[in-house]
């Protein structure tokens, strides 16, 4: 084989080559633009299922500041996105819970999970009280990187406890003030309730008769 045709050969053969590394590059690129378009679509879906949640969602974190908050939680804090996103969580919690909050923090990169209850603090200083479900974030390193927790509005719960209550203590004193003896009695026979009354015709209470 010829000086040339030798050359020739080596050219085509690097040519090839060349082609090939491109084919493969080009195939590269498409692979990592897809990936690029599927992460960017699941995010997109996640934030979107999450913005739709009721309870809030906010990540903090691991000095405890805001990186991310659902619309819920900017409703309750009757505040705009730019005035949590990336503030710190002391800031945004009524004062009487910062020391509850501050241990909780704590568990949190010791790898615990906490459930408990506290206050945000509103934009014009009124206490929303939330229950705080909240996990702890670590990279795959193992290194603490925050906490993911959600925020359930306990208003109603307490406005239901506080009816419940009123309308106990409404019964409560209807019934002692009854001319009538009235006891209520449980499933398994225990007495729940003697009014005074009862006690007055019978002459004996819980101490006397527990259950019936």
């Amino acid at each position: 084989m010829s000086d040339t045709e030798e050359a020739n050969k080596t050219m085509v053969e690097e040519l090839e080559r060349l082609r090939k590394r491109v084919n493969d590059l080009e195939a590269e690129d498409r692979d990592q633009r897809l990936s690029k378009a599927i992460g960017e679509e699941e995010d997109d879906w996640f934030r979107k299922l999450v913005g739709m949640m009721s309870d809030g969602v906010v990540v903090l974190s691991r000095d405890a500041n805001v990186t991310y908050c659902n619309n819920r939680v900017l409703e309750l804090l009757d505040r705009r996105a730019d005035e949590v996103l990336g503030r710190s969580a002391y800031e945004l919690i009524d004062e009487d819970f910062l020391d509850q909050f501050g241990k909780e923090f704590l568990k949190r990169s010791q790898s615990k999970r906490g459930l408990y209850e506290m206050a945000l603090k509103n934009r014009d200083g009124r206490k929303n009280p939330v229950l705080c479900s909240a996990s702890p974030i670590f990279d795959d390193q193992g290194q603490f990187q925050g906490s993911l927790s959600t925020l359930t509005d306990m208003r109603f719960f307490k406005k239901a406890q506080e009816t419940i209550k009123l309308e106990r203590d409404k019964f409560l004193s209807l019934a002692d003030a009854s001319p009538f003896g009235l006891v209520l009695v449980s499933p398994d026979g225990a007495f729940e309730y003697m009014n005074s009354r009862f006690v007055e015709m019978f002459g004996y209470d819980y101490q006397d008769i527990p259950d019936g």
